[in-house]
């Protein structure tokens, strides 16, 4: 067994920490059964799990991620249920840097206006904020490309 098949078997480690390792060393490869394996966790059951997995398929830079993040997005509600959900998705689509995803970013920032103290601050944040940073990450990566 290859090191790439020793980090796909511990995708369902019954331990949180071994899980999470190897989806964070598979994200920085370029194995095409790790981007498989990891949008295949984006319908895991765990939500730290396939959080885990959308921050990972962020990180890989493969375009072939875009579409199976932006139904994962479509799939997900406003409000408090599915923020951290919608922040990963947001911070994803902006180190992937596809043009593709603004559409979907912009719908996020018209709507999911609502202002959540999420990491127990006393500062509320928005959705519409982190989707607001993505378009503009997005928009500087692919000046970028262009210049």
């Amino acid at each position: 067994m290859n090191d790439i098949d020793s980090l796909l078997s511990n995708l369902h480690h019954k331990n949180y920490a071994v899980r999470r390792h190897a989806i964070d060393v598979l994200s920085e490869t370029h194995d095409p059964r790790a981007v498989d394996a990891l949008i295949v966790l984006l319908n895991d059951s765990d939500g730290e799990h396939y959080t885990d997995a959308i921050k990972a398929l962020g990180k890989t830079g493969n375009p072939q991620v875009l579409e199976p993040l932006l139904r994962k997005l479509r799939k997900t509600k406003v409000g408090w249920d599915d923020f951290y959900i919608r922040v990963a998705l947001a911070n994803a689509f902006g180190e992937l840097g596809d043009p593709r995803a603004i559409p979907d970013l912009e719908l996020l920032v018209s709507t999911d206006m609502q202002e959540f103290d999420a990491w127990g601050t006393g500062v509320g944040i928005s959705i519409a904020e982190f989707a607001r940073t993505a378009i503009k990450r997005i928009r500087r990566k692919a000046k970028r490309k262009k210049g």
